[in-house]
């Protein structure tokens, strides 16, 4: 999962977050996004709570969110 914060405010671009594929990243191969999930403004931070139950914390600065994520619910690659 990696933060896409849209950090400039680029015209047109949303903030979201981009579940990626490492190995395929790492090769270099344009198949490495696997998907996308919304977020809140200008996600940040993101955390697995310890014994987790398939959460993912993620925090949304601008919007003064924590939002939780399903991993369950992510596609796989």
């Amino acid at each position: 999962m990696v933060a896409d914060s849209d950090r400039y405010g680029v015209p047109g671009a949303t903030a979201d977050l981009d579940v990626v594929s490492v190995a395929d990243a790492l090769a270099g191969r344009d198949t490495a996004v696997l998907g996308h999930v919304r977020s809140g403004s200008f996600p940040r931070e993101m955390a697995a709570p310890t014994g987790g139950d398939g959460a993912l914390l993620v925090t949304n600065n601008l919007s003064g969110q924590l939002e939780v994520v399903d991993a369950a619910s992510l596609p796989a690659g």
